[in-house]
């Protein structure tokens, strides 16, 4: 107990109330900080069921995996890629700890969520993506540097993306969401 206020409780009580988090967010927190990997089902069928927010995030996350797993397989294949980083100072490790990543073309991802059957309507309506002029969704980020935008429990929001090469703004985000 506190001598002061009198309030009690432990570690996760005091993140519920102080950043008004559920147990299992306070749970997710904590044990990201103790470096404690909670593994959580990635079967597509049980995650149907959620409502649009957890799909949305569990989309997201899915996403940003995929963006990772580009920039380290094309780190050290793609010249234009390792010099990117290489100039700007920025190694593996500090990939590995933000979770960087790379969009290889508009349509990498949407091929690679196929495997869990996720549409690119849903990825539409979820306001993940965009329809090109021809009606097709695509990926905006192609071709890009991936800086994925974490909340607290470090669920993936948005993404930033910084072009290497070619035309096009520098940088461009995603748009906001609910």
């Amino acid at each position: 107990n506190c001598f002061g206020c009198g309030k009690s409780g432990d570690i996760f009580s005091y993140l519920m109330e102080k950043y008004k988090l559920n147990f299992k967010e306070a749970l997710k927190i904590l044990a990201n900080e103790a470096g404690i990997d909670i593994k959580e089902s990635n079967s597509y069928e049980v995650k149907k069921s959620l409502d649009k927010k957890k799909k949305y995030f569990f989309i997201m996350n899915l996403i940003a995996k995929h963006y990772h797993e580009n920039l380290k397989e094309f780190y050290t294949q793609n010249q234009i890629i390792g010099q990117f980083f290489k100039k700007k100072k920025i190694n593996l490790a500090i990939i590995e700890k933000y979770q960087l990543g790379f969009s290889k073309n508009s349509y990498s991802v949407i091929d690679y969520l196929k495997k869990y059957e996720i549409t690119p309507n849903t990825l539409e309506e979820l306001g993940i993506y965009k329809k090109n002029t021809s009606g097709k969704v695509y990926d905006a980020f192609s071709k890009r540097i991936i800086f994925p935008i974490k909340n607290k429990i470090n669920e993936t929001l948005g993404f930033g993306g910084r072009v290497i090469e070619g035309n096009g703004p520098k940088y461009i985000n995603s748009s906001e969401n609910e």
